[in-house]
């Protein structure tokens, strides 16, 4: 059974902008030719679902959504997505998202979906506590506990769009530009997790984790990198942006004593030296090589 993760798409249908710079530069008006080599990239890898890590758009429009939505319907691949801070600007995507997988609790967002052995919960962590940090309800807490007690049989995979566990990116000259802000790599993470990237109730989501040993693998995006964390035999996996580099999708193989999960880029290569701001290095989103092609087993 294969699986596609991809994140951060940040669905835009063509406006008068200029391309956004976070990382490297995030090329969403690039998405006429972006979309065709991900559709080509999935149709040929043939996978039995596409997960999407949230940030379906960038500027949370119905109007955008249901461009991302045209995009990936066009694989002819099932596809199942969280909301990530970029959607949740309005109500109107998740309620989109809300009827589109049958989510009946309007005071949270979570579903799963099985796959013979293998159960996927989808939750949402973008909720935000007087307008600072994310965290994730108490709906979806108890949900979560549920589905895992439910699933107990089953290897269970996890996702959601903030990452629950980290390890720093280090970088020698990697920078991370932010607004006006520009810090050292080696930071990264650290900058991350205080300020505009944590789960403020984050130390619940984990010890909830390390009670079920099913658990195998937590998929989240958000941070625009490629990184793998392990802890307690759980991967925390991040899932770097489809339309920033090194624009790639991340694929899990699955078998019956053993998961291959394993990054691969869009055949873009133009797209992905578009991206790239060389004064930055910042070639160091990639991550390491045992970062980028691991095996679980099972």
């Amino acid at each position: 059974m294969r699986f596609i993760f991809i994140s951060d798409t940040h669905f835009t249908r063509t406006r008068e902008m200029e391309n956004p710079v976070w990382l490297n530069r995030m090329i969403i008006n690039e998405w006429d030719e972006i979309k065709g080599g991900l559709i080509w990239e999935i149709k040929n890898l043939k996978p039995d679902a596409i997960i999407h890590c949230g940030d379906i758009t960038h500027f949370g429009t119905k109007e955008d959504f249901l461009f991302g939505k045209e995009v990936l319907d066009a694989t002819g691949i099932d596809w199942y997505a969280v909301p990530g801070n970029h959607d949740s600007y309005t109500e109107e995507i998740k309620n989109e998202m809300q009827e589109m997988f049958g989510v009946t609790d309007k005071d949270g967002f979570c579903y799963s979906k099985v796959f013979g052995r293998i159960a996927i919960a989808f939750f949402d962590v973008c909720k935000r506590r007087r307008g600072k940090h994310f965290f994730v309800g108490d709906s979806e807490l108890i949900w979560l506990e549920n589905f895992m007690e439910e699933n107990c049989d089953k290897i269970i995979f996890l996702v959601c769009h903030i990452p629950v566990r980290h390890k720093n990116v280090i970088a020698n000259h990697g920078t991370l530009n932010c607004g006006d802000e520009v810090a050292s790599g080696k930071v990264f993470g650290h900058y991350f997790d205080k300020m505009i990237g944590k789960i403020e109730n984050v130390k619940e989501l984990r010890n909830l984790i390390s009670l079920n040993s099913n658990v195998k693998a937590v998929f989240s995006g958000h941070w625009h990198i490629n990184s793998l964390y392990s802890k307690n035999s759980v991967y925390y996996k991040t899932v770097p942006s489809v339309c920033e580099y090194p624009c790639e999708v991340v694929i899990a193989d699955c078998s019956t004593d053993r998961i291959r999960l394993y990054n691969k880029p869009l055949e873009l290569i133009n797209i992905q030296d578009t991206s790239i701001v060389p004064e930055w290095n910042n070639t160091w989103v990639k991550g390491a090589k045992k970062t980028r092609d691991t095996m679980i087993f099972i």
